[in-house]
């Protein structure tokens, strides 16, 4: 009777070294057996190693016993050995032991623990489950309280109790998956079937997972095992068949076979029209293992098979091919090649290849801004053809060029890209890696230095032009700014956030969040991390334009504008159409940090504009009718239709410096017309917009016609109006022009700077420029 039990606790070791391998030497496990049971009992031979089992066995007068052992190298997989041990016990019925932590009796149906000649006790402990087996010839040998007491001493030897024992049920075993079942053949050739049972699922040995994503698998993946024997009892398969609630833990338990020193892969004859199936054979302590798996879809099926008795390795392989070949038959159809996770990389290599992305993706977003800067520039010239700079010789005439000190502005300028990129680097390095809070904190820090790094090459900017503008007083922002205000950082945070979250599932081992990411999109996690990466960056250029809008809304009036700041306003006149006519700009701390992956290439023409002559005073426009919409340009002012004209006048008369944006229009014409007849031409500049030459020569024509209808002098243009970038009048009509072969923000800008500075001042207004 004791072999016949101890062959059915073979026979499910068979599946548990599948399910549960362990590469436990032979020595370790024989230390963890008694080697001695009490007074009177002796060792009977050596032991005997049956799969990853190994017996021992004891003999005194009238009674001999079996003591087995399957040991394991993880806790976490005591109860599911446990139990299947439990439910492989053919038609015996399982009775709980409540004297040990994890302990169960196996008796026939109808009979009570010490009522026939045989008992067998299956228990646990912290390293190992082990099977007693006993069985008397006198009656008179109780063996209930004697297999107790080896027990507890079996268990104390072995690592003590279980962790996971106290307050357990060891009579609740979980039973085959009937799905899975069902998917399982029954008798194959000369093989019938022993048993089928549930024993859980666990994850290939070589692939290292954190600890929450075995604990996700073992509560959704089902497990369950089917065990055949030969007729002579010389060979025993068991088939194990899993599902995963993630089909890329299918295809990696595939691809993980034979990475464990405990096991090669081997071509199998007859299993090469099974697709994608590998074959395998056991080293060291599973040395005389055959196996093959098999995949389909979230479905893993794998066969072993060993010899218990006569049976050789060919008989043994084609027996298991047969049981795969079977499986190949009876499984739904799906994917059935093998995934391999990505590799772990260090942090440094992360941290590299996070800067990289960064960069790179910061680069690009500057080269296309560039380029479409460049379109602009190139569709803003009638002709790519050579002209000549200057016209006829005008004696009294006034020519400023601006190409050195632009070419300047735009070399300092792109000094702050080179530090808006660091303080990202820093900041996206600090999320993306595994540095917990600290990292978060580096990171907000990092940002914020950016943001202050911006500010202030932005005010040095400025000073190397001309005199830096006051900061005013700070106002409430207005409900609908404030919101968007929160809308753009919403946006431009989880963008940022998904940014990083790409960036880590790129670098990094999958987490339990990625494969679910990654299930869910039906995606390789590798490709998760790029349409999460991909993603976040296309957020935060919504979030930069949201950030610009909320920028522009909570722009001051011109009324609360002139509240905060005291200094002379800049009176600002234009056409209303120009407000669509659009500047090639350069890279510029003008921009916020926020702003780095704005793809533009192009501002407004008046932003430009508005931005360096507010470093000399307020700047006032009147609002186009019908539109309240703030802009990032001069702050409007909204008049009446029948007294703007009064208005306009009175702000001419307090206005510093009034400046004109040449023009076609009859609101224009009466403008100009005040500006001679109340003697303001003389704090007057005119600014050519970046238009085709054409038009500026009408603009200018239709200007100076009206000047001169007016009563003013004007003198002819003494270049080309191609490079025109702005025009002064002088009382005896001579010009002052500014001139740069290309029109761009930084020409714009110094071409400002250059002409304020002319402009007639009052001495507490004085403000002499620092040349750059």
């Amino acid at each position: 009777m004791i072999s016949g039990l101890v062959l059915a606790a073979s026979a499910v070791m068979v599946p548990a070294v599948v399910m549960f391998p362990t590469a436990v030497a032979a020595q370790e496990a024989s230390e963890l057996l008694l080697d001695d049971v009490g007074a009177g009992w002796e060792i009977a031979g050596p032991d005997e190693a049956t799969a990853q089992a190994l017996t021992r066995r004891f003999v005194t007068t009238g009674a001999q016993l079996t003591l087995s052992v399957v040991p394991v190298d993880s806790e976490a997989k005591i109860r599911p050995l446990f139990q299947g041990l439990q439910r492989s016990m053919g038609d015996l019925t399982v009775v709980a032991e409540p004297r040990l932590p994890l302990a169960s009796w196996l008796v026939p149906a109808g009979t009570e623990p010490g009522d026939r000649a045989v008992a067998v006790l299956v228990f646990a402990s912290a390293r190992g489950v082990f099977v007693a087996a006993f069985e008397r010839s006198e009656v008179a040998f109780d063996p209930v309280d004697f297999l107790v007491g080896v027990a507890g001493a079996q268990i104390e030897r072995a690592g003590g109790s279980p962790a996971d024992s106290e307050g357990s049920e060891p009579l609740a075993v979980r039973t085959s998956d009937p799905s899975l079942e069902r998917l399982l053949p029954d008798a194959v050739g000369s093989l019938a079937v022993f048993g089928t049972f549930d024993l859980g699922d666990d994850l290939p040995e070589g692939l290292t997972i954190g600890a929450d994503i075995e604990r996700y698998l073992d509560d959704g993946g089902t497990t369950s095992v089917r065990v055949w024997t030969s007729s002579d009892g010389s060979v025993v398969i068991a088939a194990t068949l899993t599902r995963y609630p993630l089909e890329l833990f299918a295809g990696a338990t595939l691809d993980e076979v034979g990475s464990s020193a405990t096991v090669q892969r081997v071509d199998l004859p007859g299993i090469g029209d099974i697709e994608d199936a590998v074959g395998f054979v056991g080293n060291g302590v599973r040395v005389g293992e055959v196996g093959v798996v098999l995949r389909r879809g979230s479905l893993v099926a794998t066969v072993l098979g060993r010899s218990i008795g006569s049976a050789g390795p060919d008989e043994v392989a084609a027996q298991v091919v047969a049981v795969a070949r079977a499986l190949d038959g009876t499984l739904p159809p799906g994917p059935s090649s093998p995934y391999e996770f990505p590799g772990s990389r260090s942090k440094i290599l992360g941290q590299v290849f996070s800067a990289v992305i960064v960069t790179t993706a910061a680069s690009a977003s500057v080269i296309v801004g560039r380029l479409r800067a460049r379109r602009l520039r190139t569709r803003s010239r009638s002709s790519r053809s050579p002209r000549p700079r200057h016209a006829a010789a005008v004696p009294t005439a006034s020519v400023i060029e601006l190409d050195a000190d632009a070419q300047a502005l735009r070399r300092r300028a792109r000094l702050v890209l080179g530090g808006q990129l660091v303080a990202l680097n820093v900041s996206v390095g600090a999320l993306a890696g595994d540095f917990g809070w600290p990292g978060a904190i580096v990171a907000v820090v990092s940002f914020l230095g950016g943001i202050g790094f911006t500010t202030w090459w932005n005010r040095r900017e400025h000073a190397a032009l001309g005199p830096v503008a006051p900061r005013i007083d700070r106002t409430l922002p207005r409900p609908g700014g404030a919101a968007l205000v929160v809308a753009s950082f919403a946006v431009l945070g989880f963008g940022a956030g998904f940014g990083v979250k790409g960036l880590r599932y790129l670098v990094t081992d999958p987490t339990l969040a990625q494969l679910k990411w990654a299930d869910w999109f039906g995606m390789t996690p590798r490709a998760v991390g790029a349409f999460f990466f991909l993603g976040g960056l296309v957020l935060v250029v919504v979030g930069a334009a949201l950030f610009r809008l909320a920028r522009a809304a909570n722009r001051m009036d011109s009324r609360r504008l002139l509240l905060a700041d005291p200094r002379p306003p800049v009176l600002y006149l234009r056409s209303f159409e120009d407000d669509s006519v659009l500047l090639a700009t350069i890279v510029s701390a003008r921009r916020p940090l926020l702003e780095l992956f704005s793809l533009r290439g192009a501002d407004p023409f008046e932003e430009s504009i508005a931005a360096e002559l507010d470093t000399y005073g307020p700047v006032i426009a009147v609002g186009r009718p019908g539109r309240s919409l703030a802009s990032l340009g001069a702050a409007r002012e909204h008049l009446a239709d029948a007294t703007w004209r009064e208005e306009v006048a009175d702000r001419m008369t307090s206005a510093r410096t009034v400046v004109v944006a040449t023009g076609e229009t009859d609101g224009l014409r009466w403008e100009l017309e005040r500006l001679v007849a109340a003697g303001h031409l003389d704090k007057t500049v005119f600014v050519f917009p970046p238009l085709p030459p054409d038009a500026l020569a009408r603009r200018w024509a239709f200007t100076s016609a009206a000047l001169g209808t007016a009563g003013a002098l004007v003198e002819e243009l003494p270049v080309v109006v191609d490079d025109v970038h702005t025009v002064q009048v002088a009382g005896s009509g001579a010009l002052r022009v500014t001139t740069a072969a290309r029109r761009d923000e930084a020409s714009y800008r110094t071409a400002v700077d250059r002409v304020m500075g002319a402009v007639p001042l009052t001495p507490a207004d004085a403000v002499v420029p620092t040349p750059i």
